[in-house]
């Protein structure tokens, strides 16, 4: 199963192209008018064009130097291939992480609003770089009829030069749909085969209906389709946080993991607690290499591996001391016990 998720995710091809540029004026030339298809947000200042593209320029920290365009996909569409050569020179971030020279493709709700909720930075950046050409693909919600492209310095200094920008609709290949389900029933059989001979042959049914619980809610969580999902992340929208690092989405990863590692802790107490953690610790980097199947790998998926492993930290300390704590205080009794017997 490993040899073929690789072969289908590393090596087989993923994506068709739908369609040709789906930019109104990639090369900026109306940038500045008002019937430009690419807009200032706020009270941003209009950015300079330059041959085939857009110089960003600011100078001052407490404002945003940003511009937009709204773009309309046809029919068909999964995701969006974006591409551009893009250069910086001393750029600085704001008063906060996010305030970075960035790039990114987002998917609009029906509200207007942005989806940051999926995978959307193209560039997210500081520093000096030599232009270079970028290209990634980024996935959209179903049902989404429109995206937004936002470039610029959000109260970070320097300069930004985005040039030969392009953006394709794009679909899965039907081979790759087709292997990628392949994949997934084939994981899924194997989980179940495996869940059901571990609950069979447990001696602690308990422990096995927590560990098992536990995978079963990380897997459903991943699986679950994203207008089905989003929904219910919405209502937990005040204590989501912002980006990738939500305080919901890292209690959620850390509390399931450690419930996990107190059932694993609890079903095998004869293991090396030390080879219990790498083995869960390599559980939950394969449960975050699990978004392939969704197509939304990126770099939040960092963060959910780090709250991976300090919730499988958390739990095999807490089973740890279980185990322990009861077994030392047994001893100290039988201790104070035999003291009382001699001195009586």
């Amino acid at each position: 199963m490993i040899a073929l998720n690789l072969v289908t995710f590393v090596w087989l091809p993923r994506y068709d192209l739908v369609g040709g540029q789906l930019l109104v004026d990639p090369g900026f030339a109306t940038l500045g008018e008002s019937r430009s298809a690419w807009q200032p947000v706020g009270n941003s200042d209009p950015p300079e064009p330059v041959s085939g593209g857009v110089r960003l320029t600011n100078d001052d920290g407490q404002r945003a130097v940003l511009i937009e365009q709204i773009v309309a996909l046809p029919a068909g569409v999964e995701g969006l291939r974006l591409a551009g050569t893009i250069e910086l020179d001393a750029v600085a971030r704001g008063p906060e992480r996010w305030q970075k020279a960035r790039l990114f493709v987002l998917g609009v709700k029906p509200d207007g609003r942005s989806d940051y909720s999926r995978s959307h930075r193209f560039l997210h950046a500081t520093g000096t770089t030599l232009p270079r050409r970028w290209s990634d693909v980024f996935m959209l919600e179903p049902a989404r009829d429109r995206a937004r492209v936002l470039i610029g310095l959000p109260r970070a200094t320097g300069k930004m030069v985005v040039t030969d920008i392009e953006l394709q609709g794009v679909a899965l290949k039907p081979a790759f749909r087709l292997m990628r389900n392949i994949t997934l029933a084939g994981w899924v059989a194997g989980a179940l085969v495996l869940a059901g001979i571990l609950w069979r042959r447990s001696r602690n049914r308990l422990a096995a209906t927590l560990a098992l619980g536990s995978l079963a809610a990380v897997i459903a969580i991943t699986a679950i389709p994203y207008d089905v999902r989003a929904p219910v992340q919405a209502l937990f929208g005040e204590l989501g946080g912002k980006g990738d690092v939500g305080l919901f989405k890292l209690a959620m990863h850390v509390g399931v993991l450690a419930l996990l590692a107190i059932a694993a802790g609890r079903l095998l107490p004869t293991l090396q607690w030390s080879r219990l953690w790498c083995a869960l610790v390599v559980a939950g980097l394969a449960l975050e290499l699990g978004e392939w199947f969704r197509g939304t790998l990126d770099r939040g998926d960092a963060v959910d591996f780090a709250a991976n492993v300090a919730g499988t930290t958390l739990g095999l300390s807490l089973a740890f001391l279980g185990e322990r704590w009861p077994a030392r205080r047994q001893r100290s009794r039988r201790s104070s016990g035999d003291a009382a017997h001699l001195s009586g």
